[in-house]
């Protein structure tokens, strides 16, 4: 999981500098998350190298559509059942990751399918 954290703090890090794009390594763990995010249409990303991948952010209005990223699993993680999670998913502010029993998904996935899970990160956009 640290490597997700790493990557995901380099996208929150080129995000709030405003820079286009950043470098991360991958594995299959962090392609995942990456795949996550571009099925939320927050960010694109291609394999320069074996272990590396360029992800280019996508902006709204001259900005860049995420503003923050938050690790909340670890020590103290939440995890919540499916009526749990559905008071959670209209936050127009933030989209968050599950962990399921089917693999990582956003909160509306989760909320669609009638799962519930351990509740990973929070993108604020």
């Amino acid at each position: 999981m640290n490597a997700v954290v790493n990557a995901l703090n380099l996208i929150k890090l080129a995000a709030i500098s405003n820079n286009d794009d950043c470098t991360v390594r991958l594995n299959e763990r962090v392609k995942y998350f990456l795949n996550a995010l571009v099925a939320l249409n927050l960010i694109e990303y291609t394999s320069i190298q074996d272990n590396l991948g360029l992800v280019r952010l996508k902006y709204k209005d001259g900005a860049p559509i995420i503003k923050d990223i938050k690790y909340l699993g670890g020590r103290g993680s939440i995890t919540l059942p499916w009526g749990g999670l559905k008071k959670i998913l209209y936050s127009r502010r933030a989209v968050y990751l599950v962990k399921t029993g089917e693999g990582i998904v956003s909160i509306n996935t989760a909320v669609a399918k009638n799962q519930g899970g351990l509740v990973l990160f929070r993108i604020t956009i």
